[in-house]
């Protein structure tokens, strides 16, 4: 967890740190205990997750963040390997199915166009994410079920998103940093508890991890047995 994101905190640093460790691993412990009282399956994952996404505190009052306004769409996004497979699961089973197609097509011409791990990917060529609805106002078509780290970006000023945009470069947000970390705590105890439950487990970049997902319907199951099918989607420390 970068420095920054604690700097700020009225324990100080070190403190700060401990405390949010500490957060990480009761969550991970919890969903460890989950995994322990049913059988590891995507449903429990999205049942964790969902418990997640209802103890979220709201956005600051003083975030700017609104509807229409997606500069942070066109950024790489990280997550959790159990946060992929709960939303291509939600995709396959609930959303329509031309929905879908698109959402595959505009994936699989992103994977062509570069590597998406890159973090400097996104910023040199301002691709946007798969699931920004651009002719609907620039809206997210996953916005109920979107990423953990989604959730936790916001900012302060529009101004200093939009610089990072139009120059294509990594810009300062200013943002509340200790509201950002304890959202991005809950992907962090994912990553811990699947580590715990000796799965391969780490950060993936949302579109390599969804083109995967697409492209090999075995993957999943695969995953959920201990294989490592993620590791081309994979964001190094």
């Amino acid at each position: 967890m970068p420095d920054d994101d604690l700097k700020n905190h009225p324990l100080g640093l070190k403190d700060g740190k401990k405390l949010l460790d500490s957060y990480v691993k009761h969550t991970s412990d919890a969903v460890c205990k989950l995994v322990d009282d049913n059988e590891l399956s995507i449903d429990i994952l999205a049942y964790a997750m969902q418990q997640f996404i209802d103890s979220l505190l709201p956005l600051p009052k003083e975030v700017v963040c609104k509807q229409g306004c997606a500069f942070c769409c066109h950024l790489r996004v990280g997550l959790s390997i159990p946060e992929a497979l709960i939303i291509h699961n939600e995709l396959m089973t609930k959303a329509p199915q031309d929905f879908v197609q698109e959402i595959q097509k505009r994936i699989n011409t992103i994977a062509k166009t570069g590597d998406t791990v890159d973090d400097t990917f996104w910023h040199t060529t301002r691709t946007s994410c798969p699931f920004l609805e651009k002719s609907a106002g620039s809206i997210c078509g996953v916005y109920n079920i979107r990423p953990l780290s989604c959730r936790a970006y916001h900012a302060t000023s529009v101004e200093n998103c939009k610089e990072g945009y139009d120059k294509g470069l990594e810009t300062k947000i200013p943002c509340f940093p200790l509201f950002r970390s304890m959202i991005d705590m809950y992907s962090n105890a994912f990553i811990a508890a699947m580590k715990e439950k000796k799965l391969v487990s780490f950060q993936v970049e949302f579109t390599s991890a969804l083109h995967i997902l697409f492209s090999d319907n075995t993957a999943a199951n695969r995953w959920l047995k201990g294989e490592d099918v993620f590791k081309t989607a994979r964001i190094l420390p």
